[in-house]
């Protein structure tokens, strides 16, 4: 009987590793510290029904501690978005790929400029040896990570370097070992590295 709640105990802890956080509100700012990307997730009701889209607002610090508001977007939510220093253009992670493999469905990044999208690109676009994904029992990762190996390396651990937005360009690195640099006043794809 031990051994059974041993068992359950550990289906549940490791189900619950593999789902998706909850959303939450998150708030970006720019590496100048002068603008900030808020970010909220839908709201529900007790019924279940939707009563608030997701919806991001970025804005300026005033020199009086005031907010001002930029621009906005609505009908999306991002765990993980990037902010020019002029707050001017954003950069959207794309969320939990569910799956196995990349999918022209699954956003992989967005690039927008006040809030306006200017260019996209799916998990399938950017991955291009799909034997590299690393899947899971509920997604997949498609960007290069932290591993650990386990068996005659244990314990072995290699570290890539995550997305970064540096002046006008951003970067990223799949898990097949493709660099890809992007120009975020246009979203296109300025450099290409790797596999």
């Amino acid at each position: 009987m031990r051994n059974l709640a041993i068992i359950l105990l550990i289906s549940c802890l490791t189900a619950l590793a593999d789902s998706p956080a909850p959303p939450e509100p998150r708030l970006t700012v720019s590496a100048s510290n002068r603008f900030a990307f808020s970010m909220l997730p839908p709201h529900w009701n007790s019924k279940g029904d939707i009563t608030r889209q997701p919806f991001g607002t970025a804005y300026e610090l005033q020199d009086d501690g005031s907010f001002r508001s930029l621009w906005r977007v609505t009908g999306w939510y991002a765990f993980q978005c990037f902010l020019s220093d002029d707050g001017r253009y954003l950069v959207r992670m794309g969320g939990w790929a569910v799956g196995k493999q990349p999918s022209k469905q699954d956003l992989a990044v967005a690039f927008y400029d006040r809030g306006k999208l200017l260019k996209q690109f799916s998990t399938a676009d950017l991955v291009k040896d799909k034997t590299k994904v690393v899947a899971s029992t509920s997604h997949y990762l498609w960007l290069a990570c932290e591993t650990v190996q386990f068996g005659p390396d244990r314990d072995q651990k290699r570290t890539e370097p995550p997305p970064t937005l540096v002046d006008d360009t951003f970067q990223l690195k799949t898990c097949d070992g493709i660099e890809y640099t992007f120009d975020i006043k246009t979203g296109k794809i300025t450099d290409t590295k790797g596999a």
